[in-house]
């Protein structure tokens, strides 16, 4: 439970407060699929995932990027690891630099 509440804590940068939400439900998922116009709806079975939507901004200005992260376990350094493997915005674009920071402050914390 404290992972999944520091995961969902909202952060600022310059000025700019982001909201990530971890997706953990079909509807989560489904929601997040039709606002990113997106296939993150098929990631719902996944279990070696984690999908993290981030927000930032509010209203009809919020942006959003989706982010998987992969889990997996090492053998030889007993403890596992992860890693984000994908990070894309609305209709699978990649993102741009003004995401960077954001995505290494929810890295950090997904460590």
């Amino acid at each position: 439970e404290f992972s999944y509440e520091l995961i969902n804590e909202p952060f600022e940068i310059g000025g700019v407060i982001y909201q990530p939400v971890l997706l953990d439900s079909s509807d989560n998922y489904n929601e997040e699929s039709s606002a990113q116009s997106n296939c993150v709806k098929g990631y719902v079975g996944k279990c070696s995932s984690i999908v993290v939507s981030l927000r930032r901004g509010e209203g009809d200005e919020m942006e959003r990027a989706t982010l998987e992260y992969s889990l997996t376990y090492k053998t030889e350094l007993k403890r596992v690891r992860i890693e984000r493997i994908q990070s894309l915005g609305r209709f699978n674009s990649v993102l741009d630099s003004s995401w960077n920071q954001a995505l290494f402050k929810l890295d950090e914390r997904m460590l």
